[in-house]
């Protein structure tokens, strides 16, 4: 995931909502900045249960031993 600052956050608010009050910017760029971070940190733990209960790189062989038990 691409990781995004405050800073890009609140310019991206600025340019998109250049109405809104400073802190308000401020507030809803914090506030997202929260939550990517969060669904970042989730997705890693994901990505890292699924790739420790798989293996992606198995033989043939080691599918059919599996398979036998």
């Amino acid at each position: 995931m691409k990781y995004y600052t405050l800073e890009m956050l609140k310019t991206i608010y600025r340019e998109e909502y250049s109405e809104l009050p400073a802190n308000e910017i401020h507030d809803k760029a914090k506030k997202l900045h929260t939550q990517l971070n969060t669904l970042d940190i989730y997705w890693k733990r994901s990505n890292h249960r699924f790739y420790d209960n798989v293996d992606l790189y198995g033989g043939i062989q080691d599918r059919e031993a599996r398979y036998r038990d």
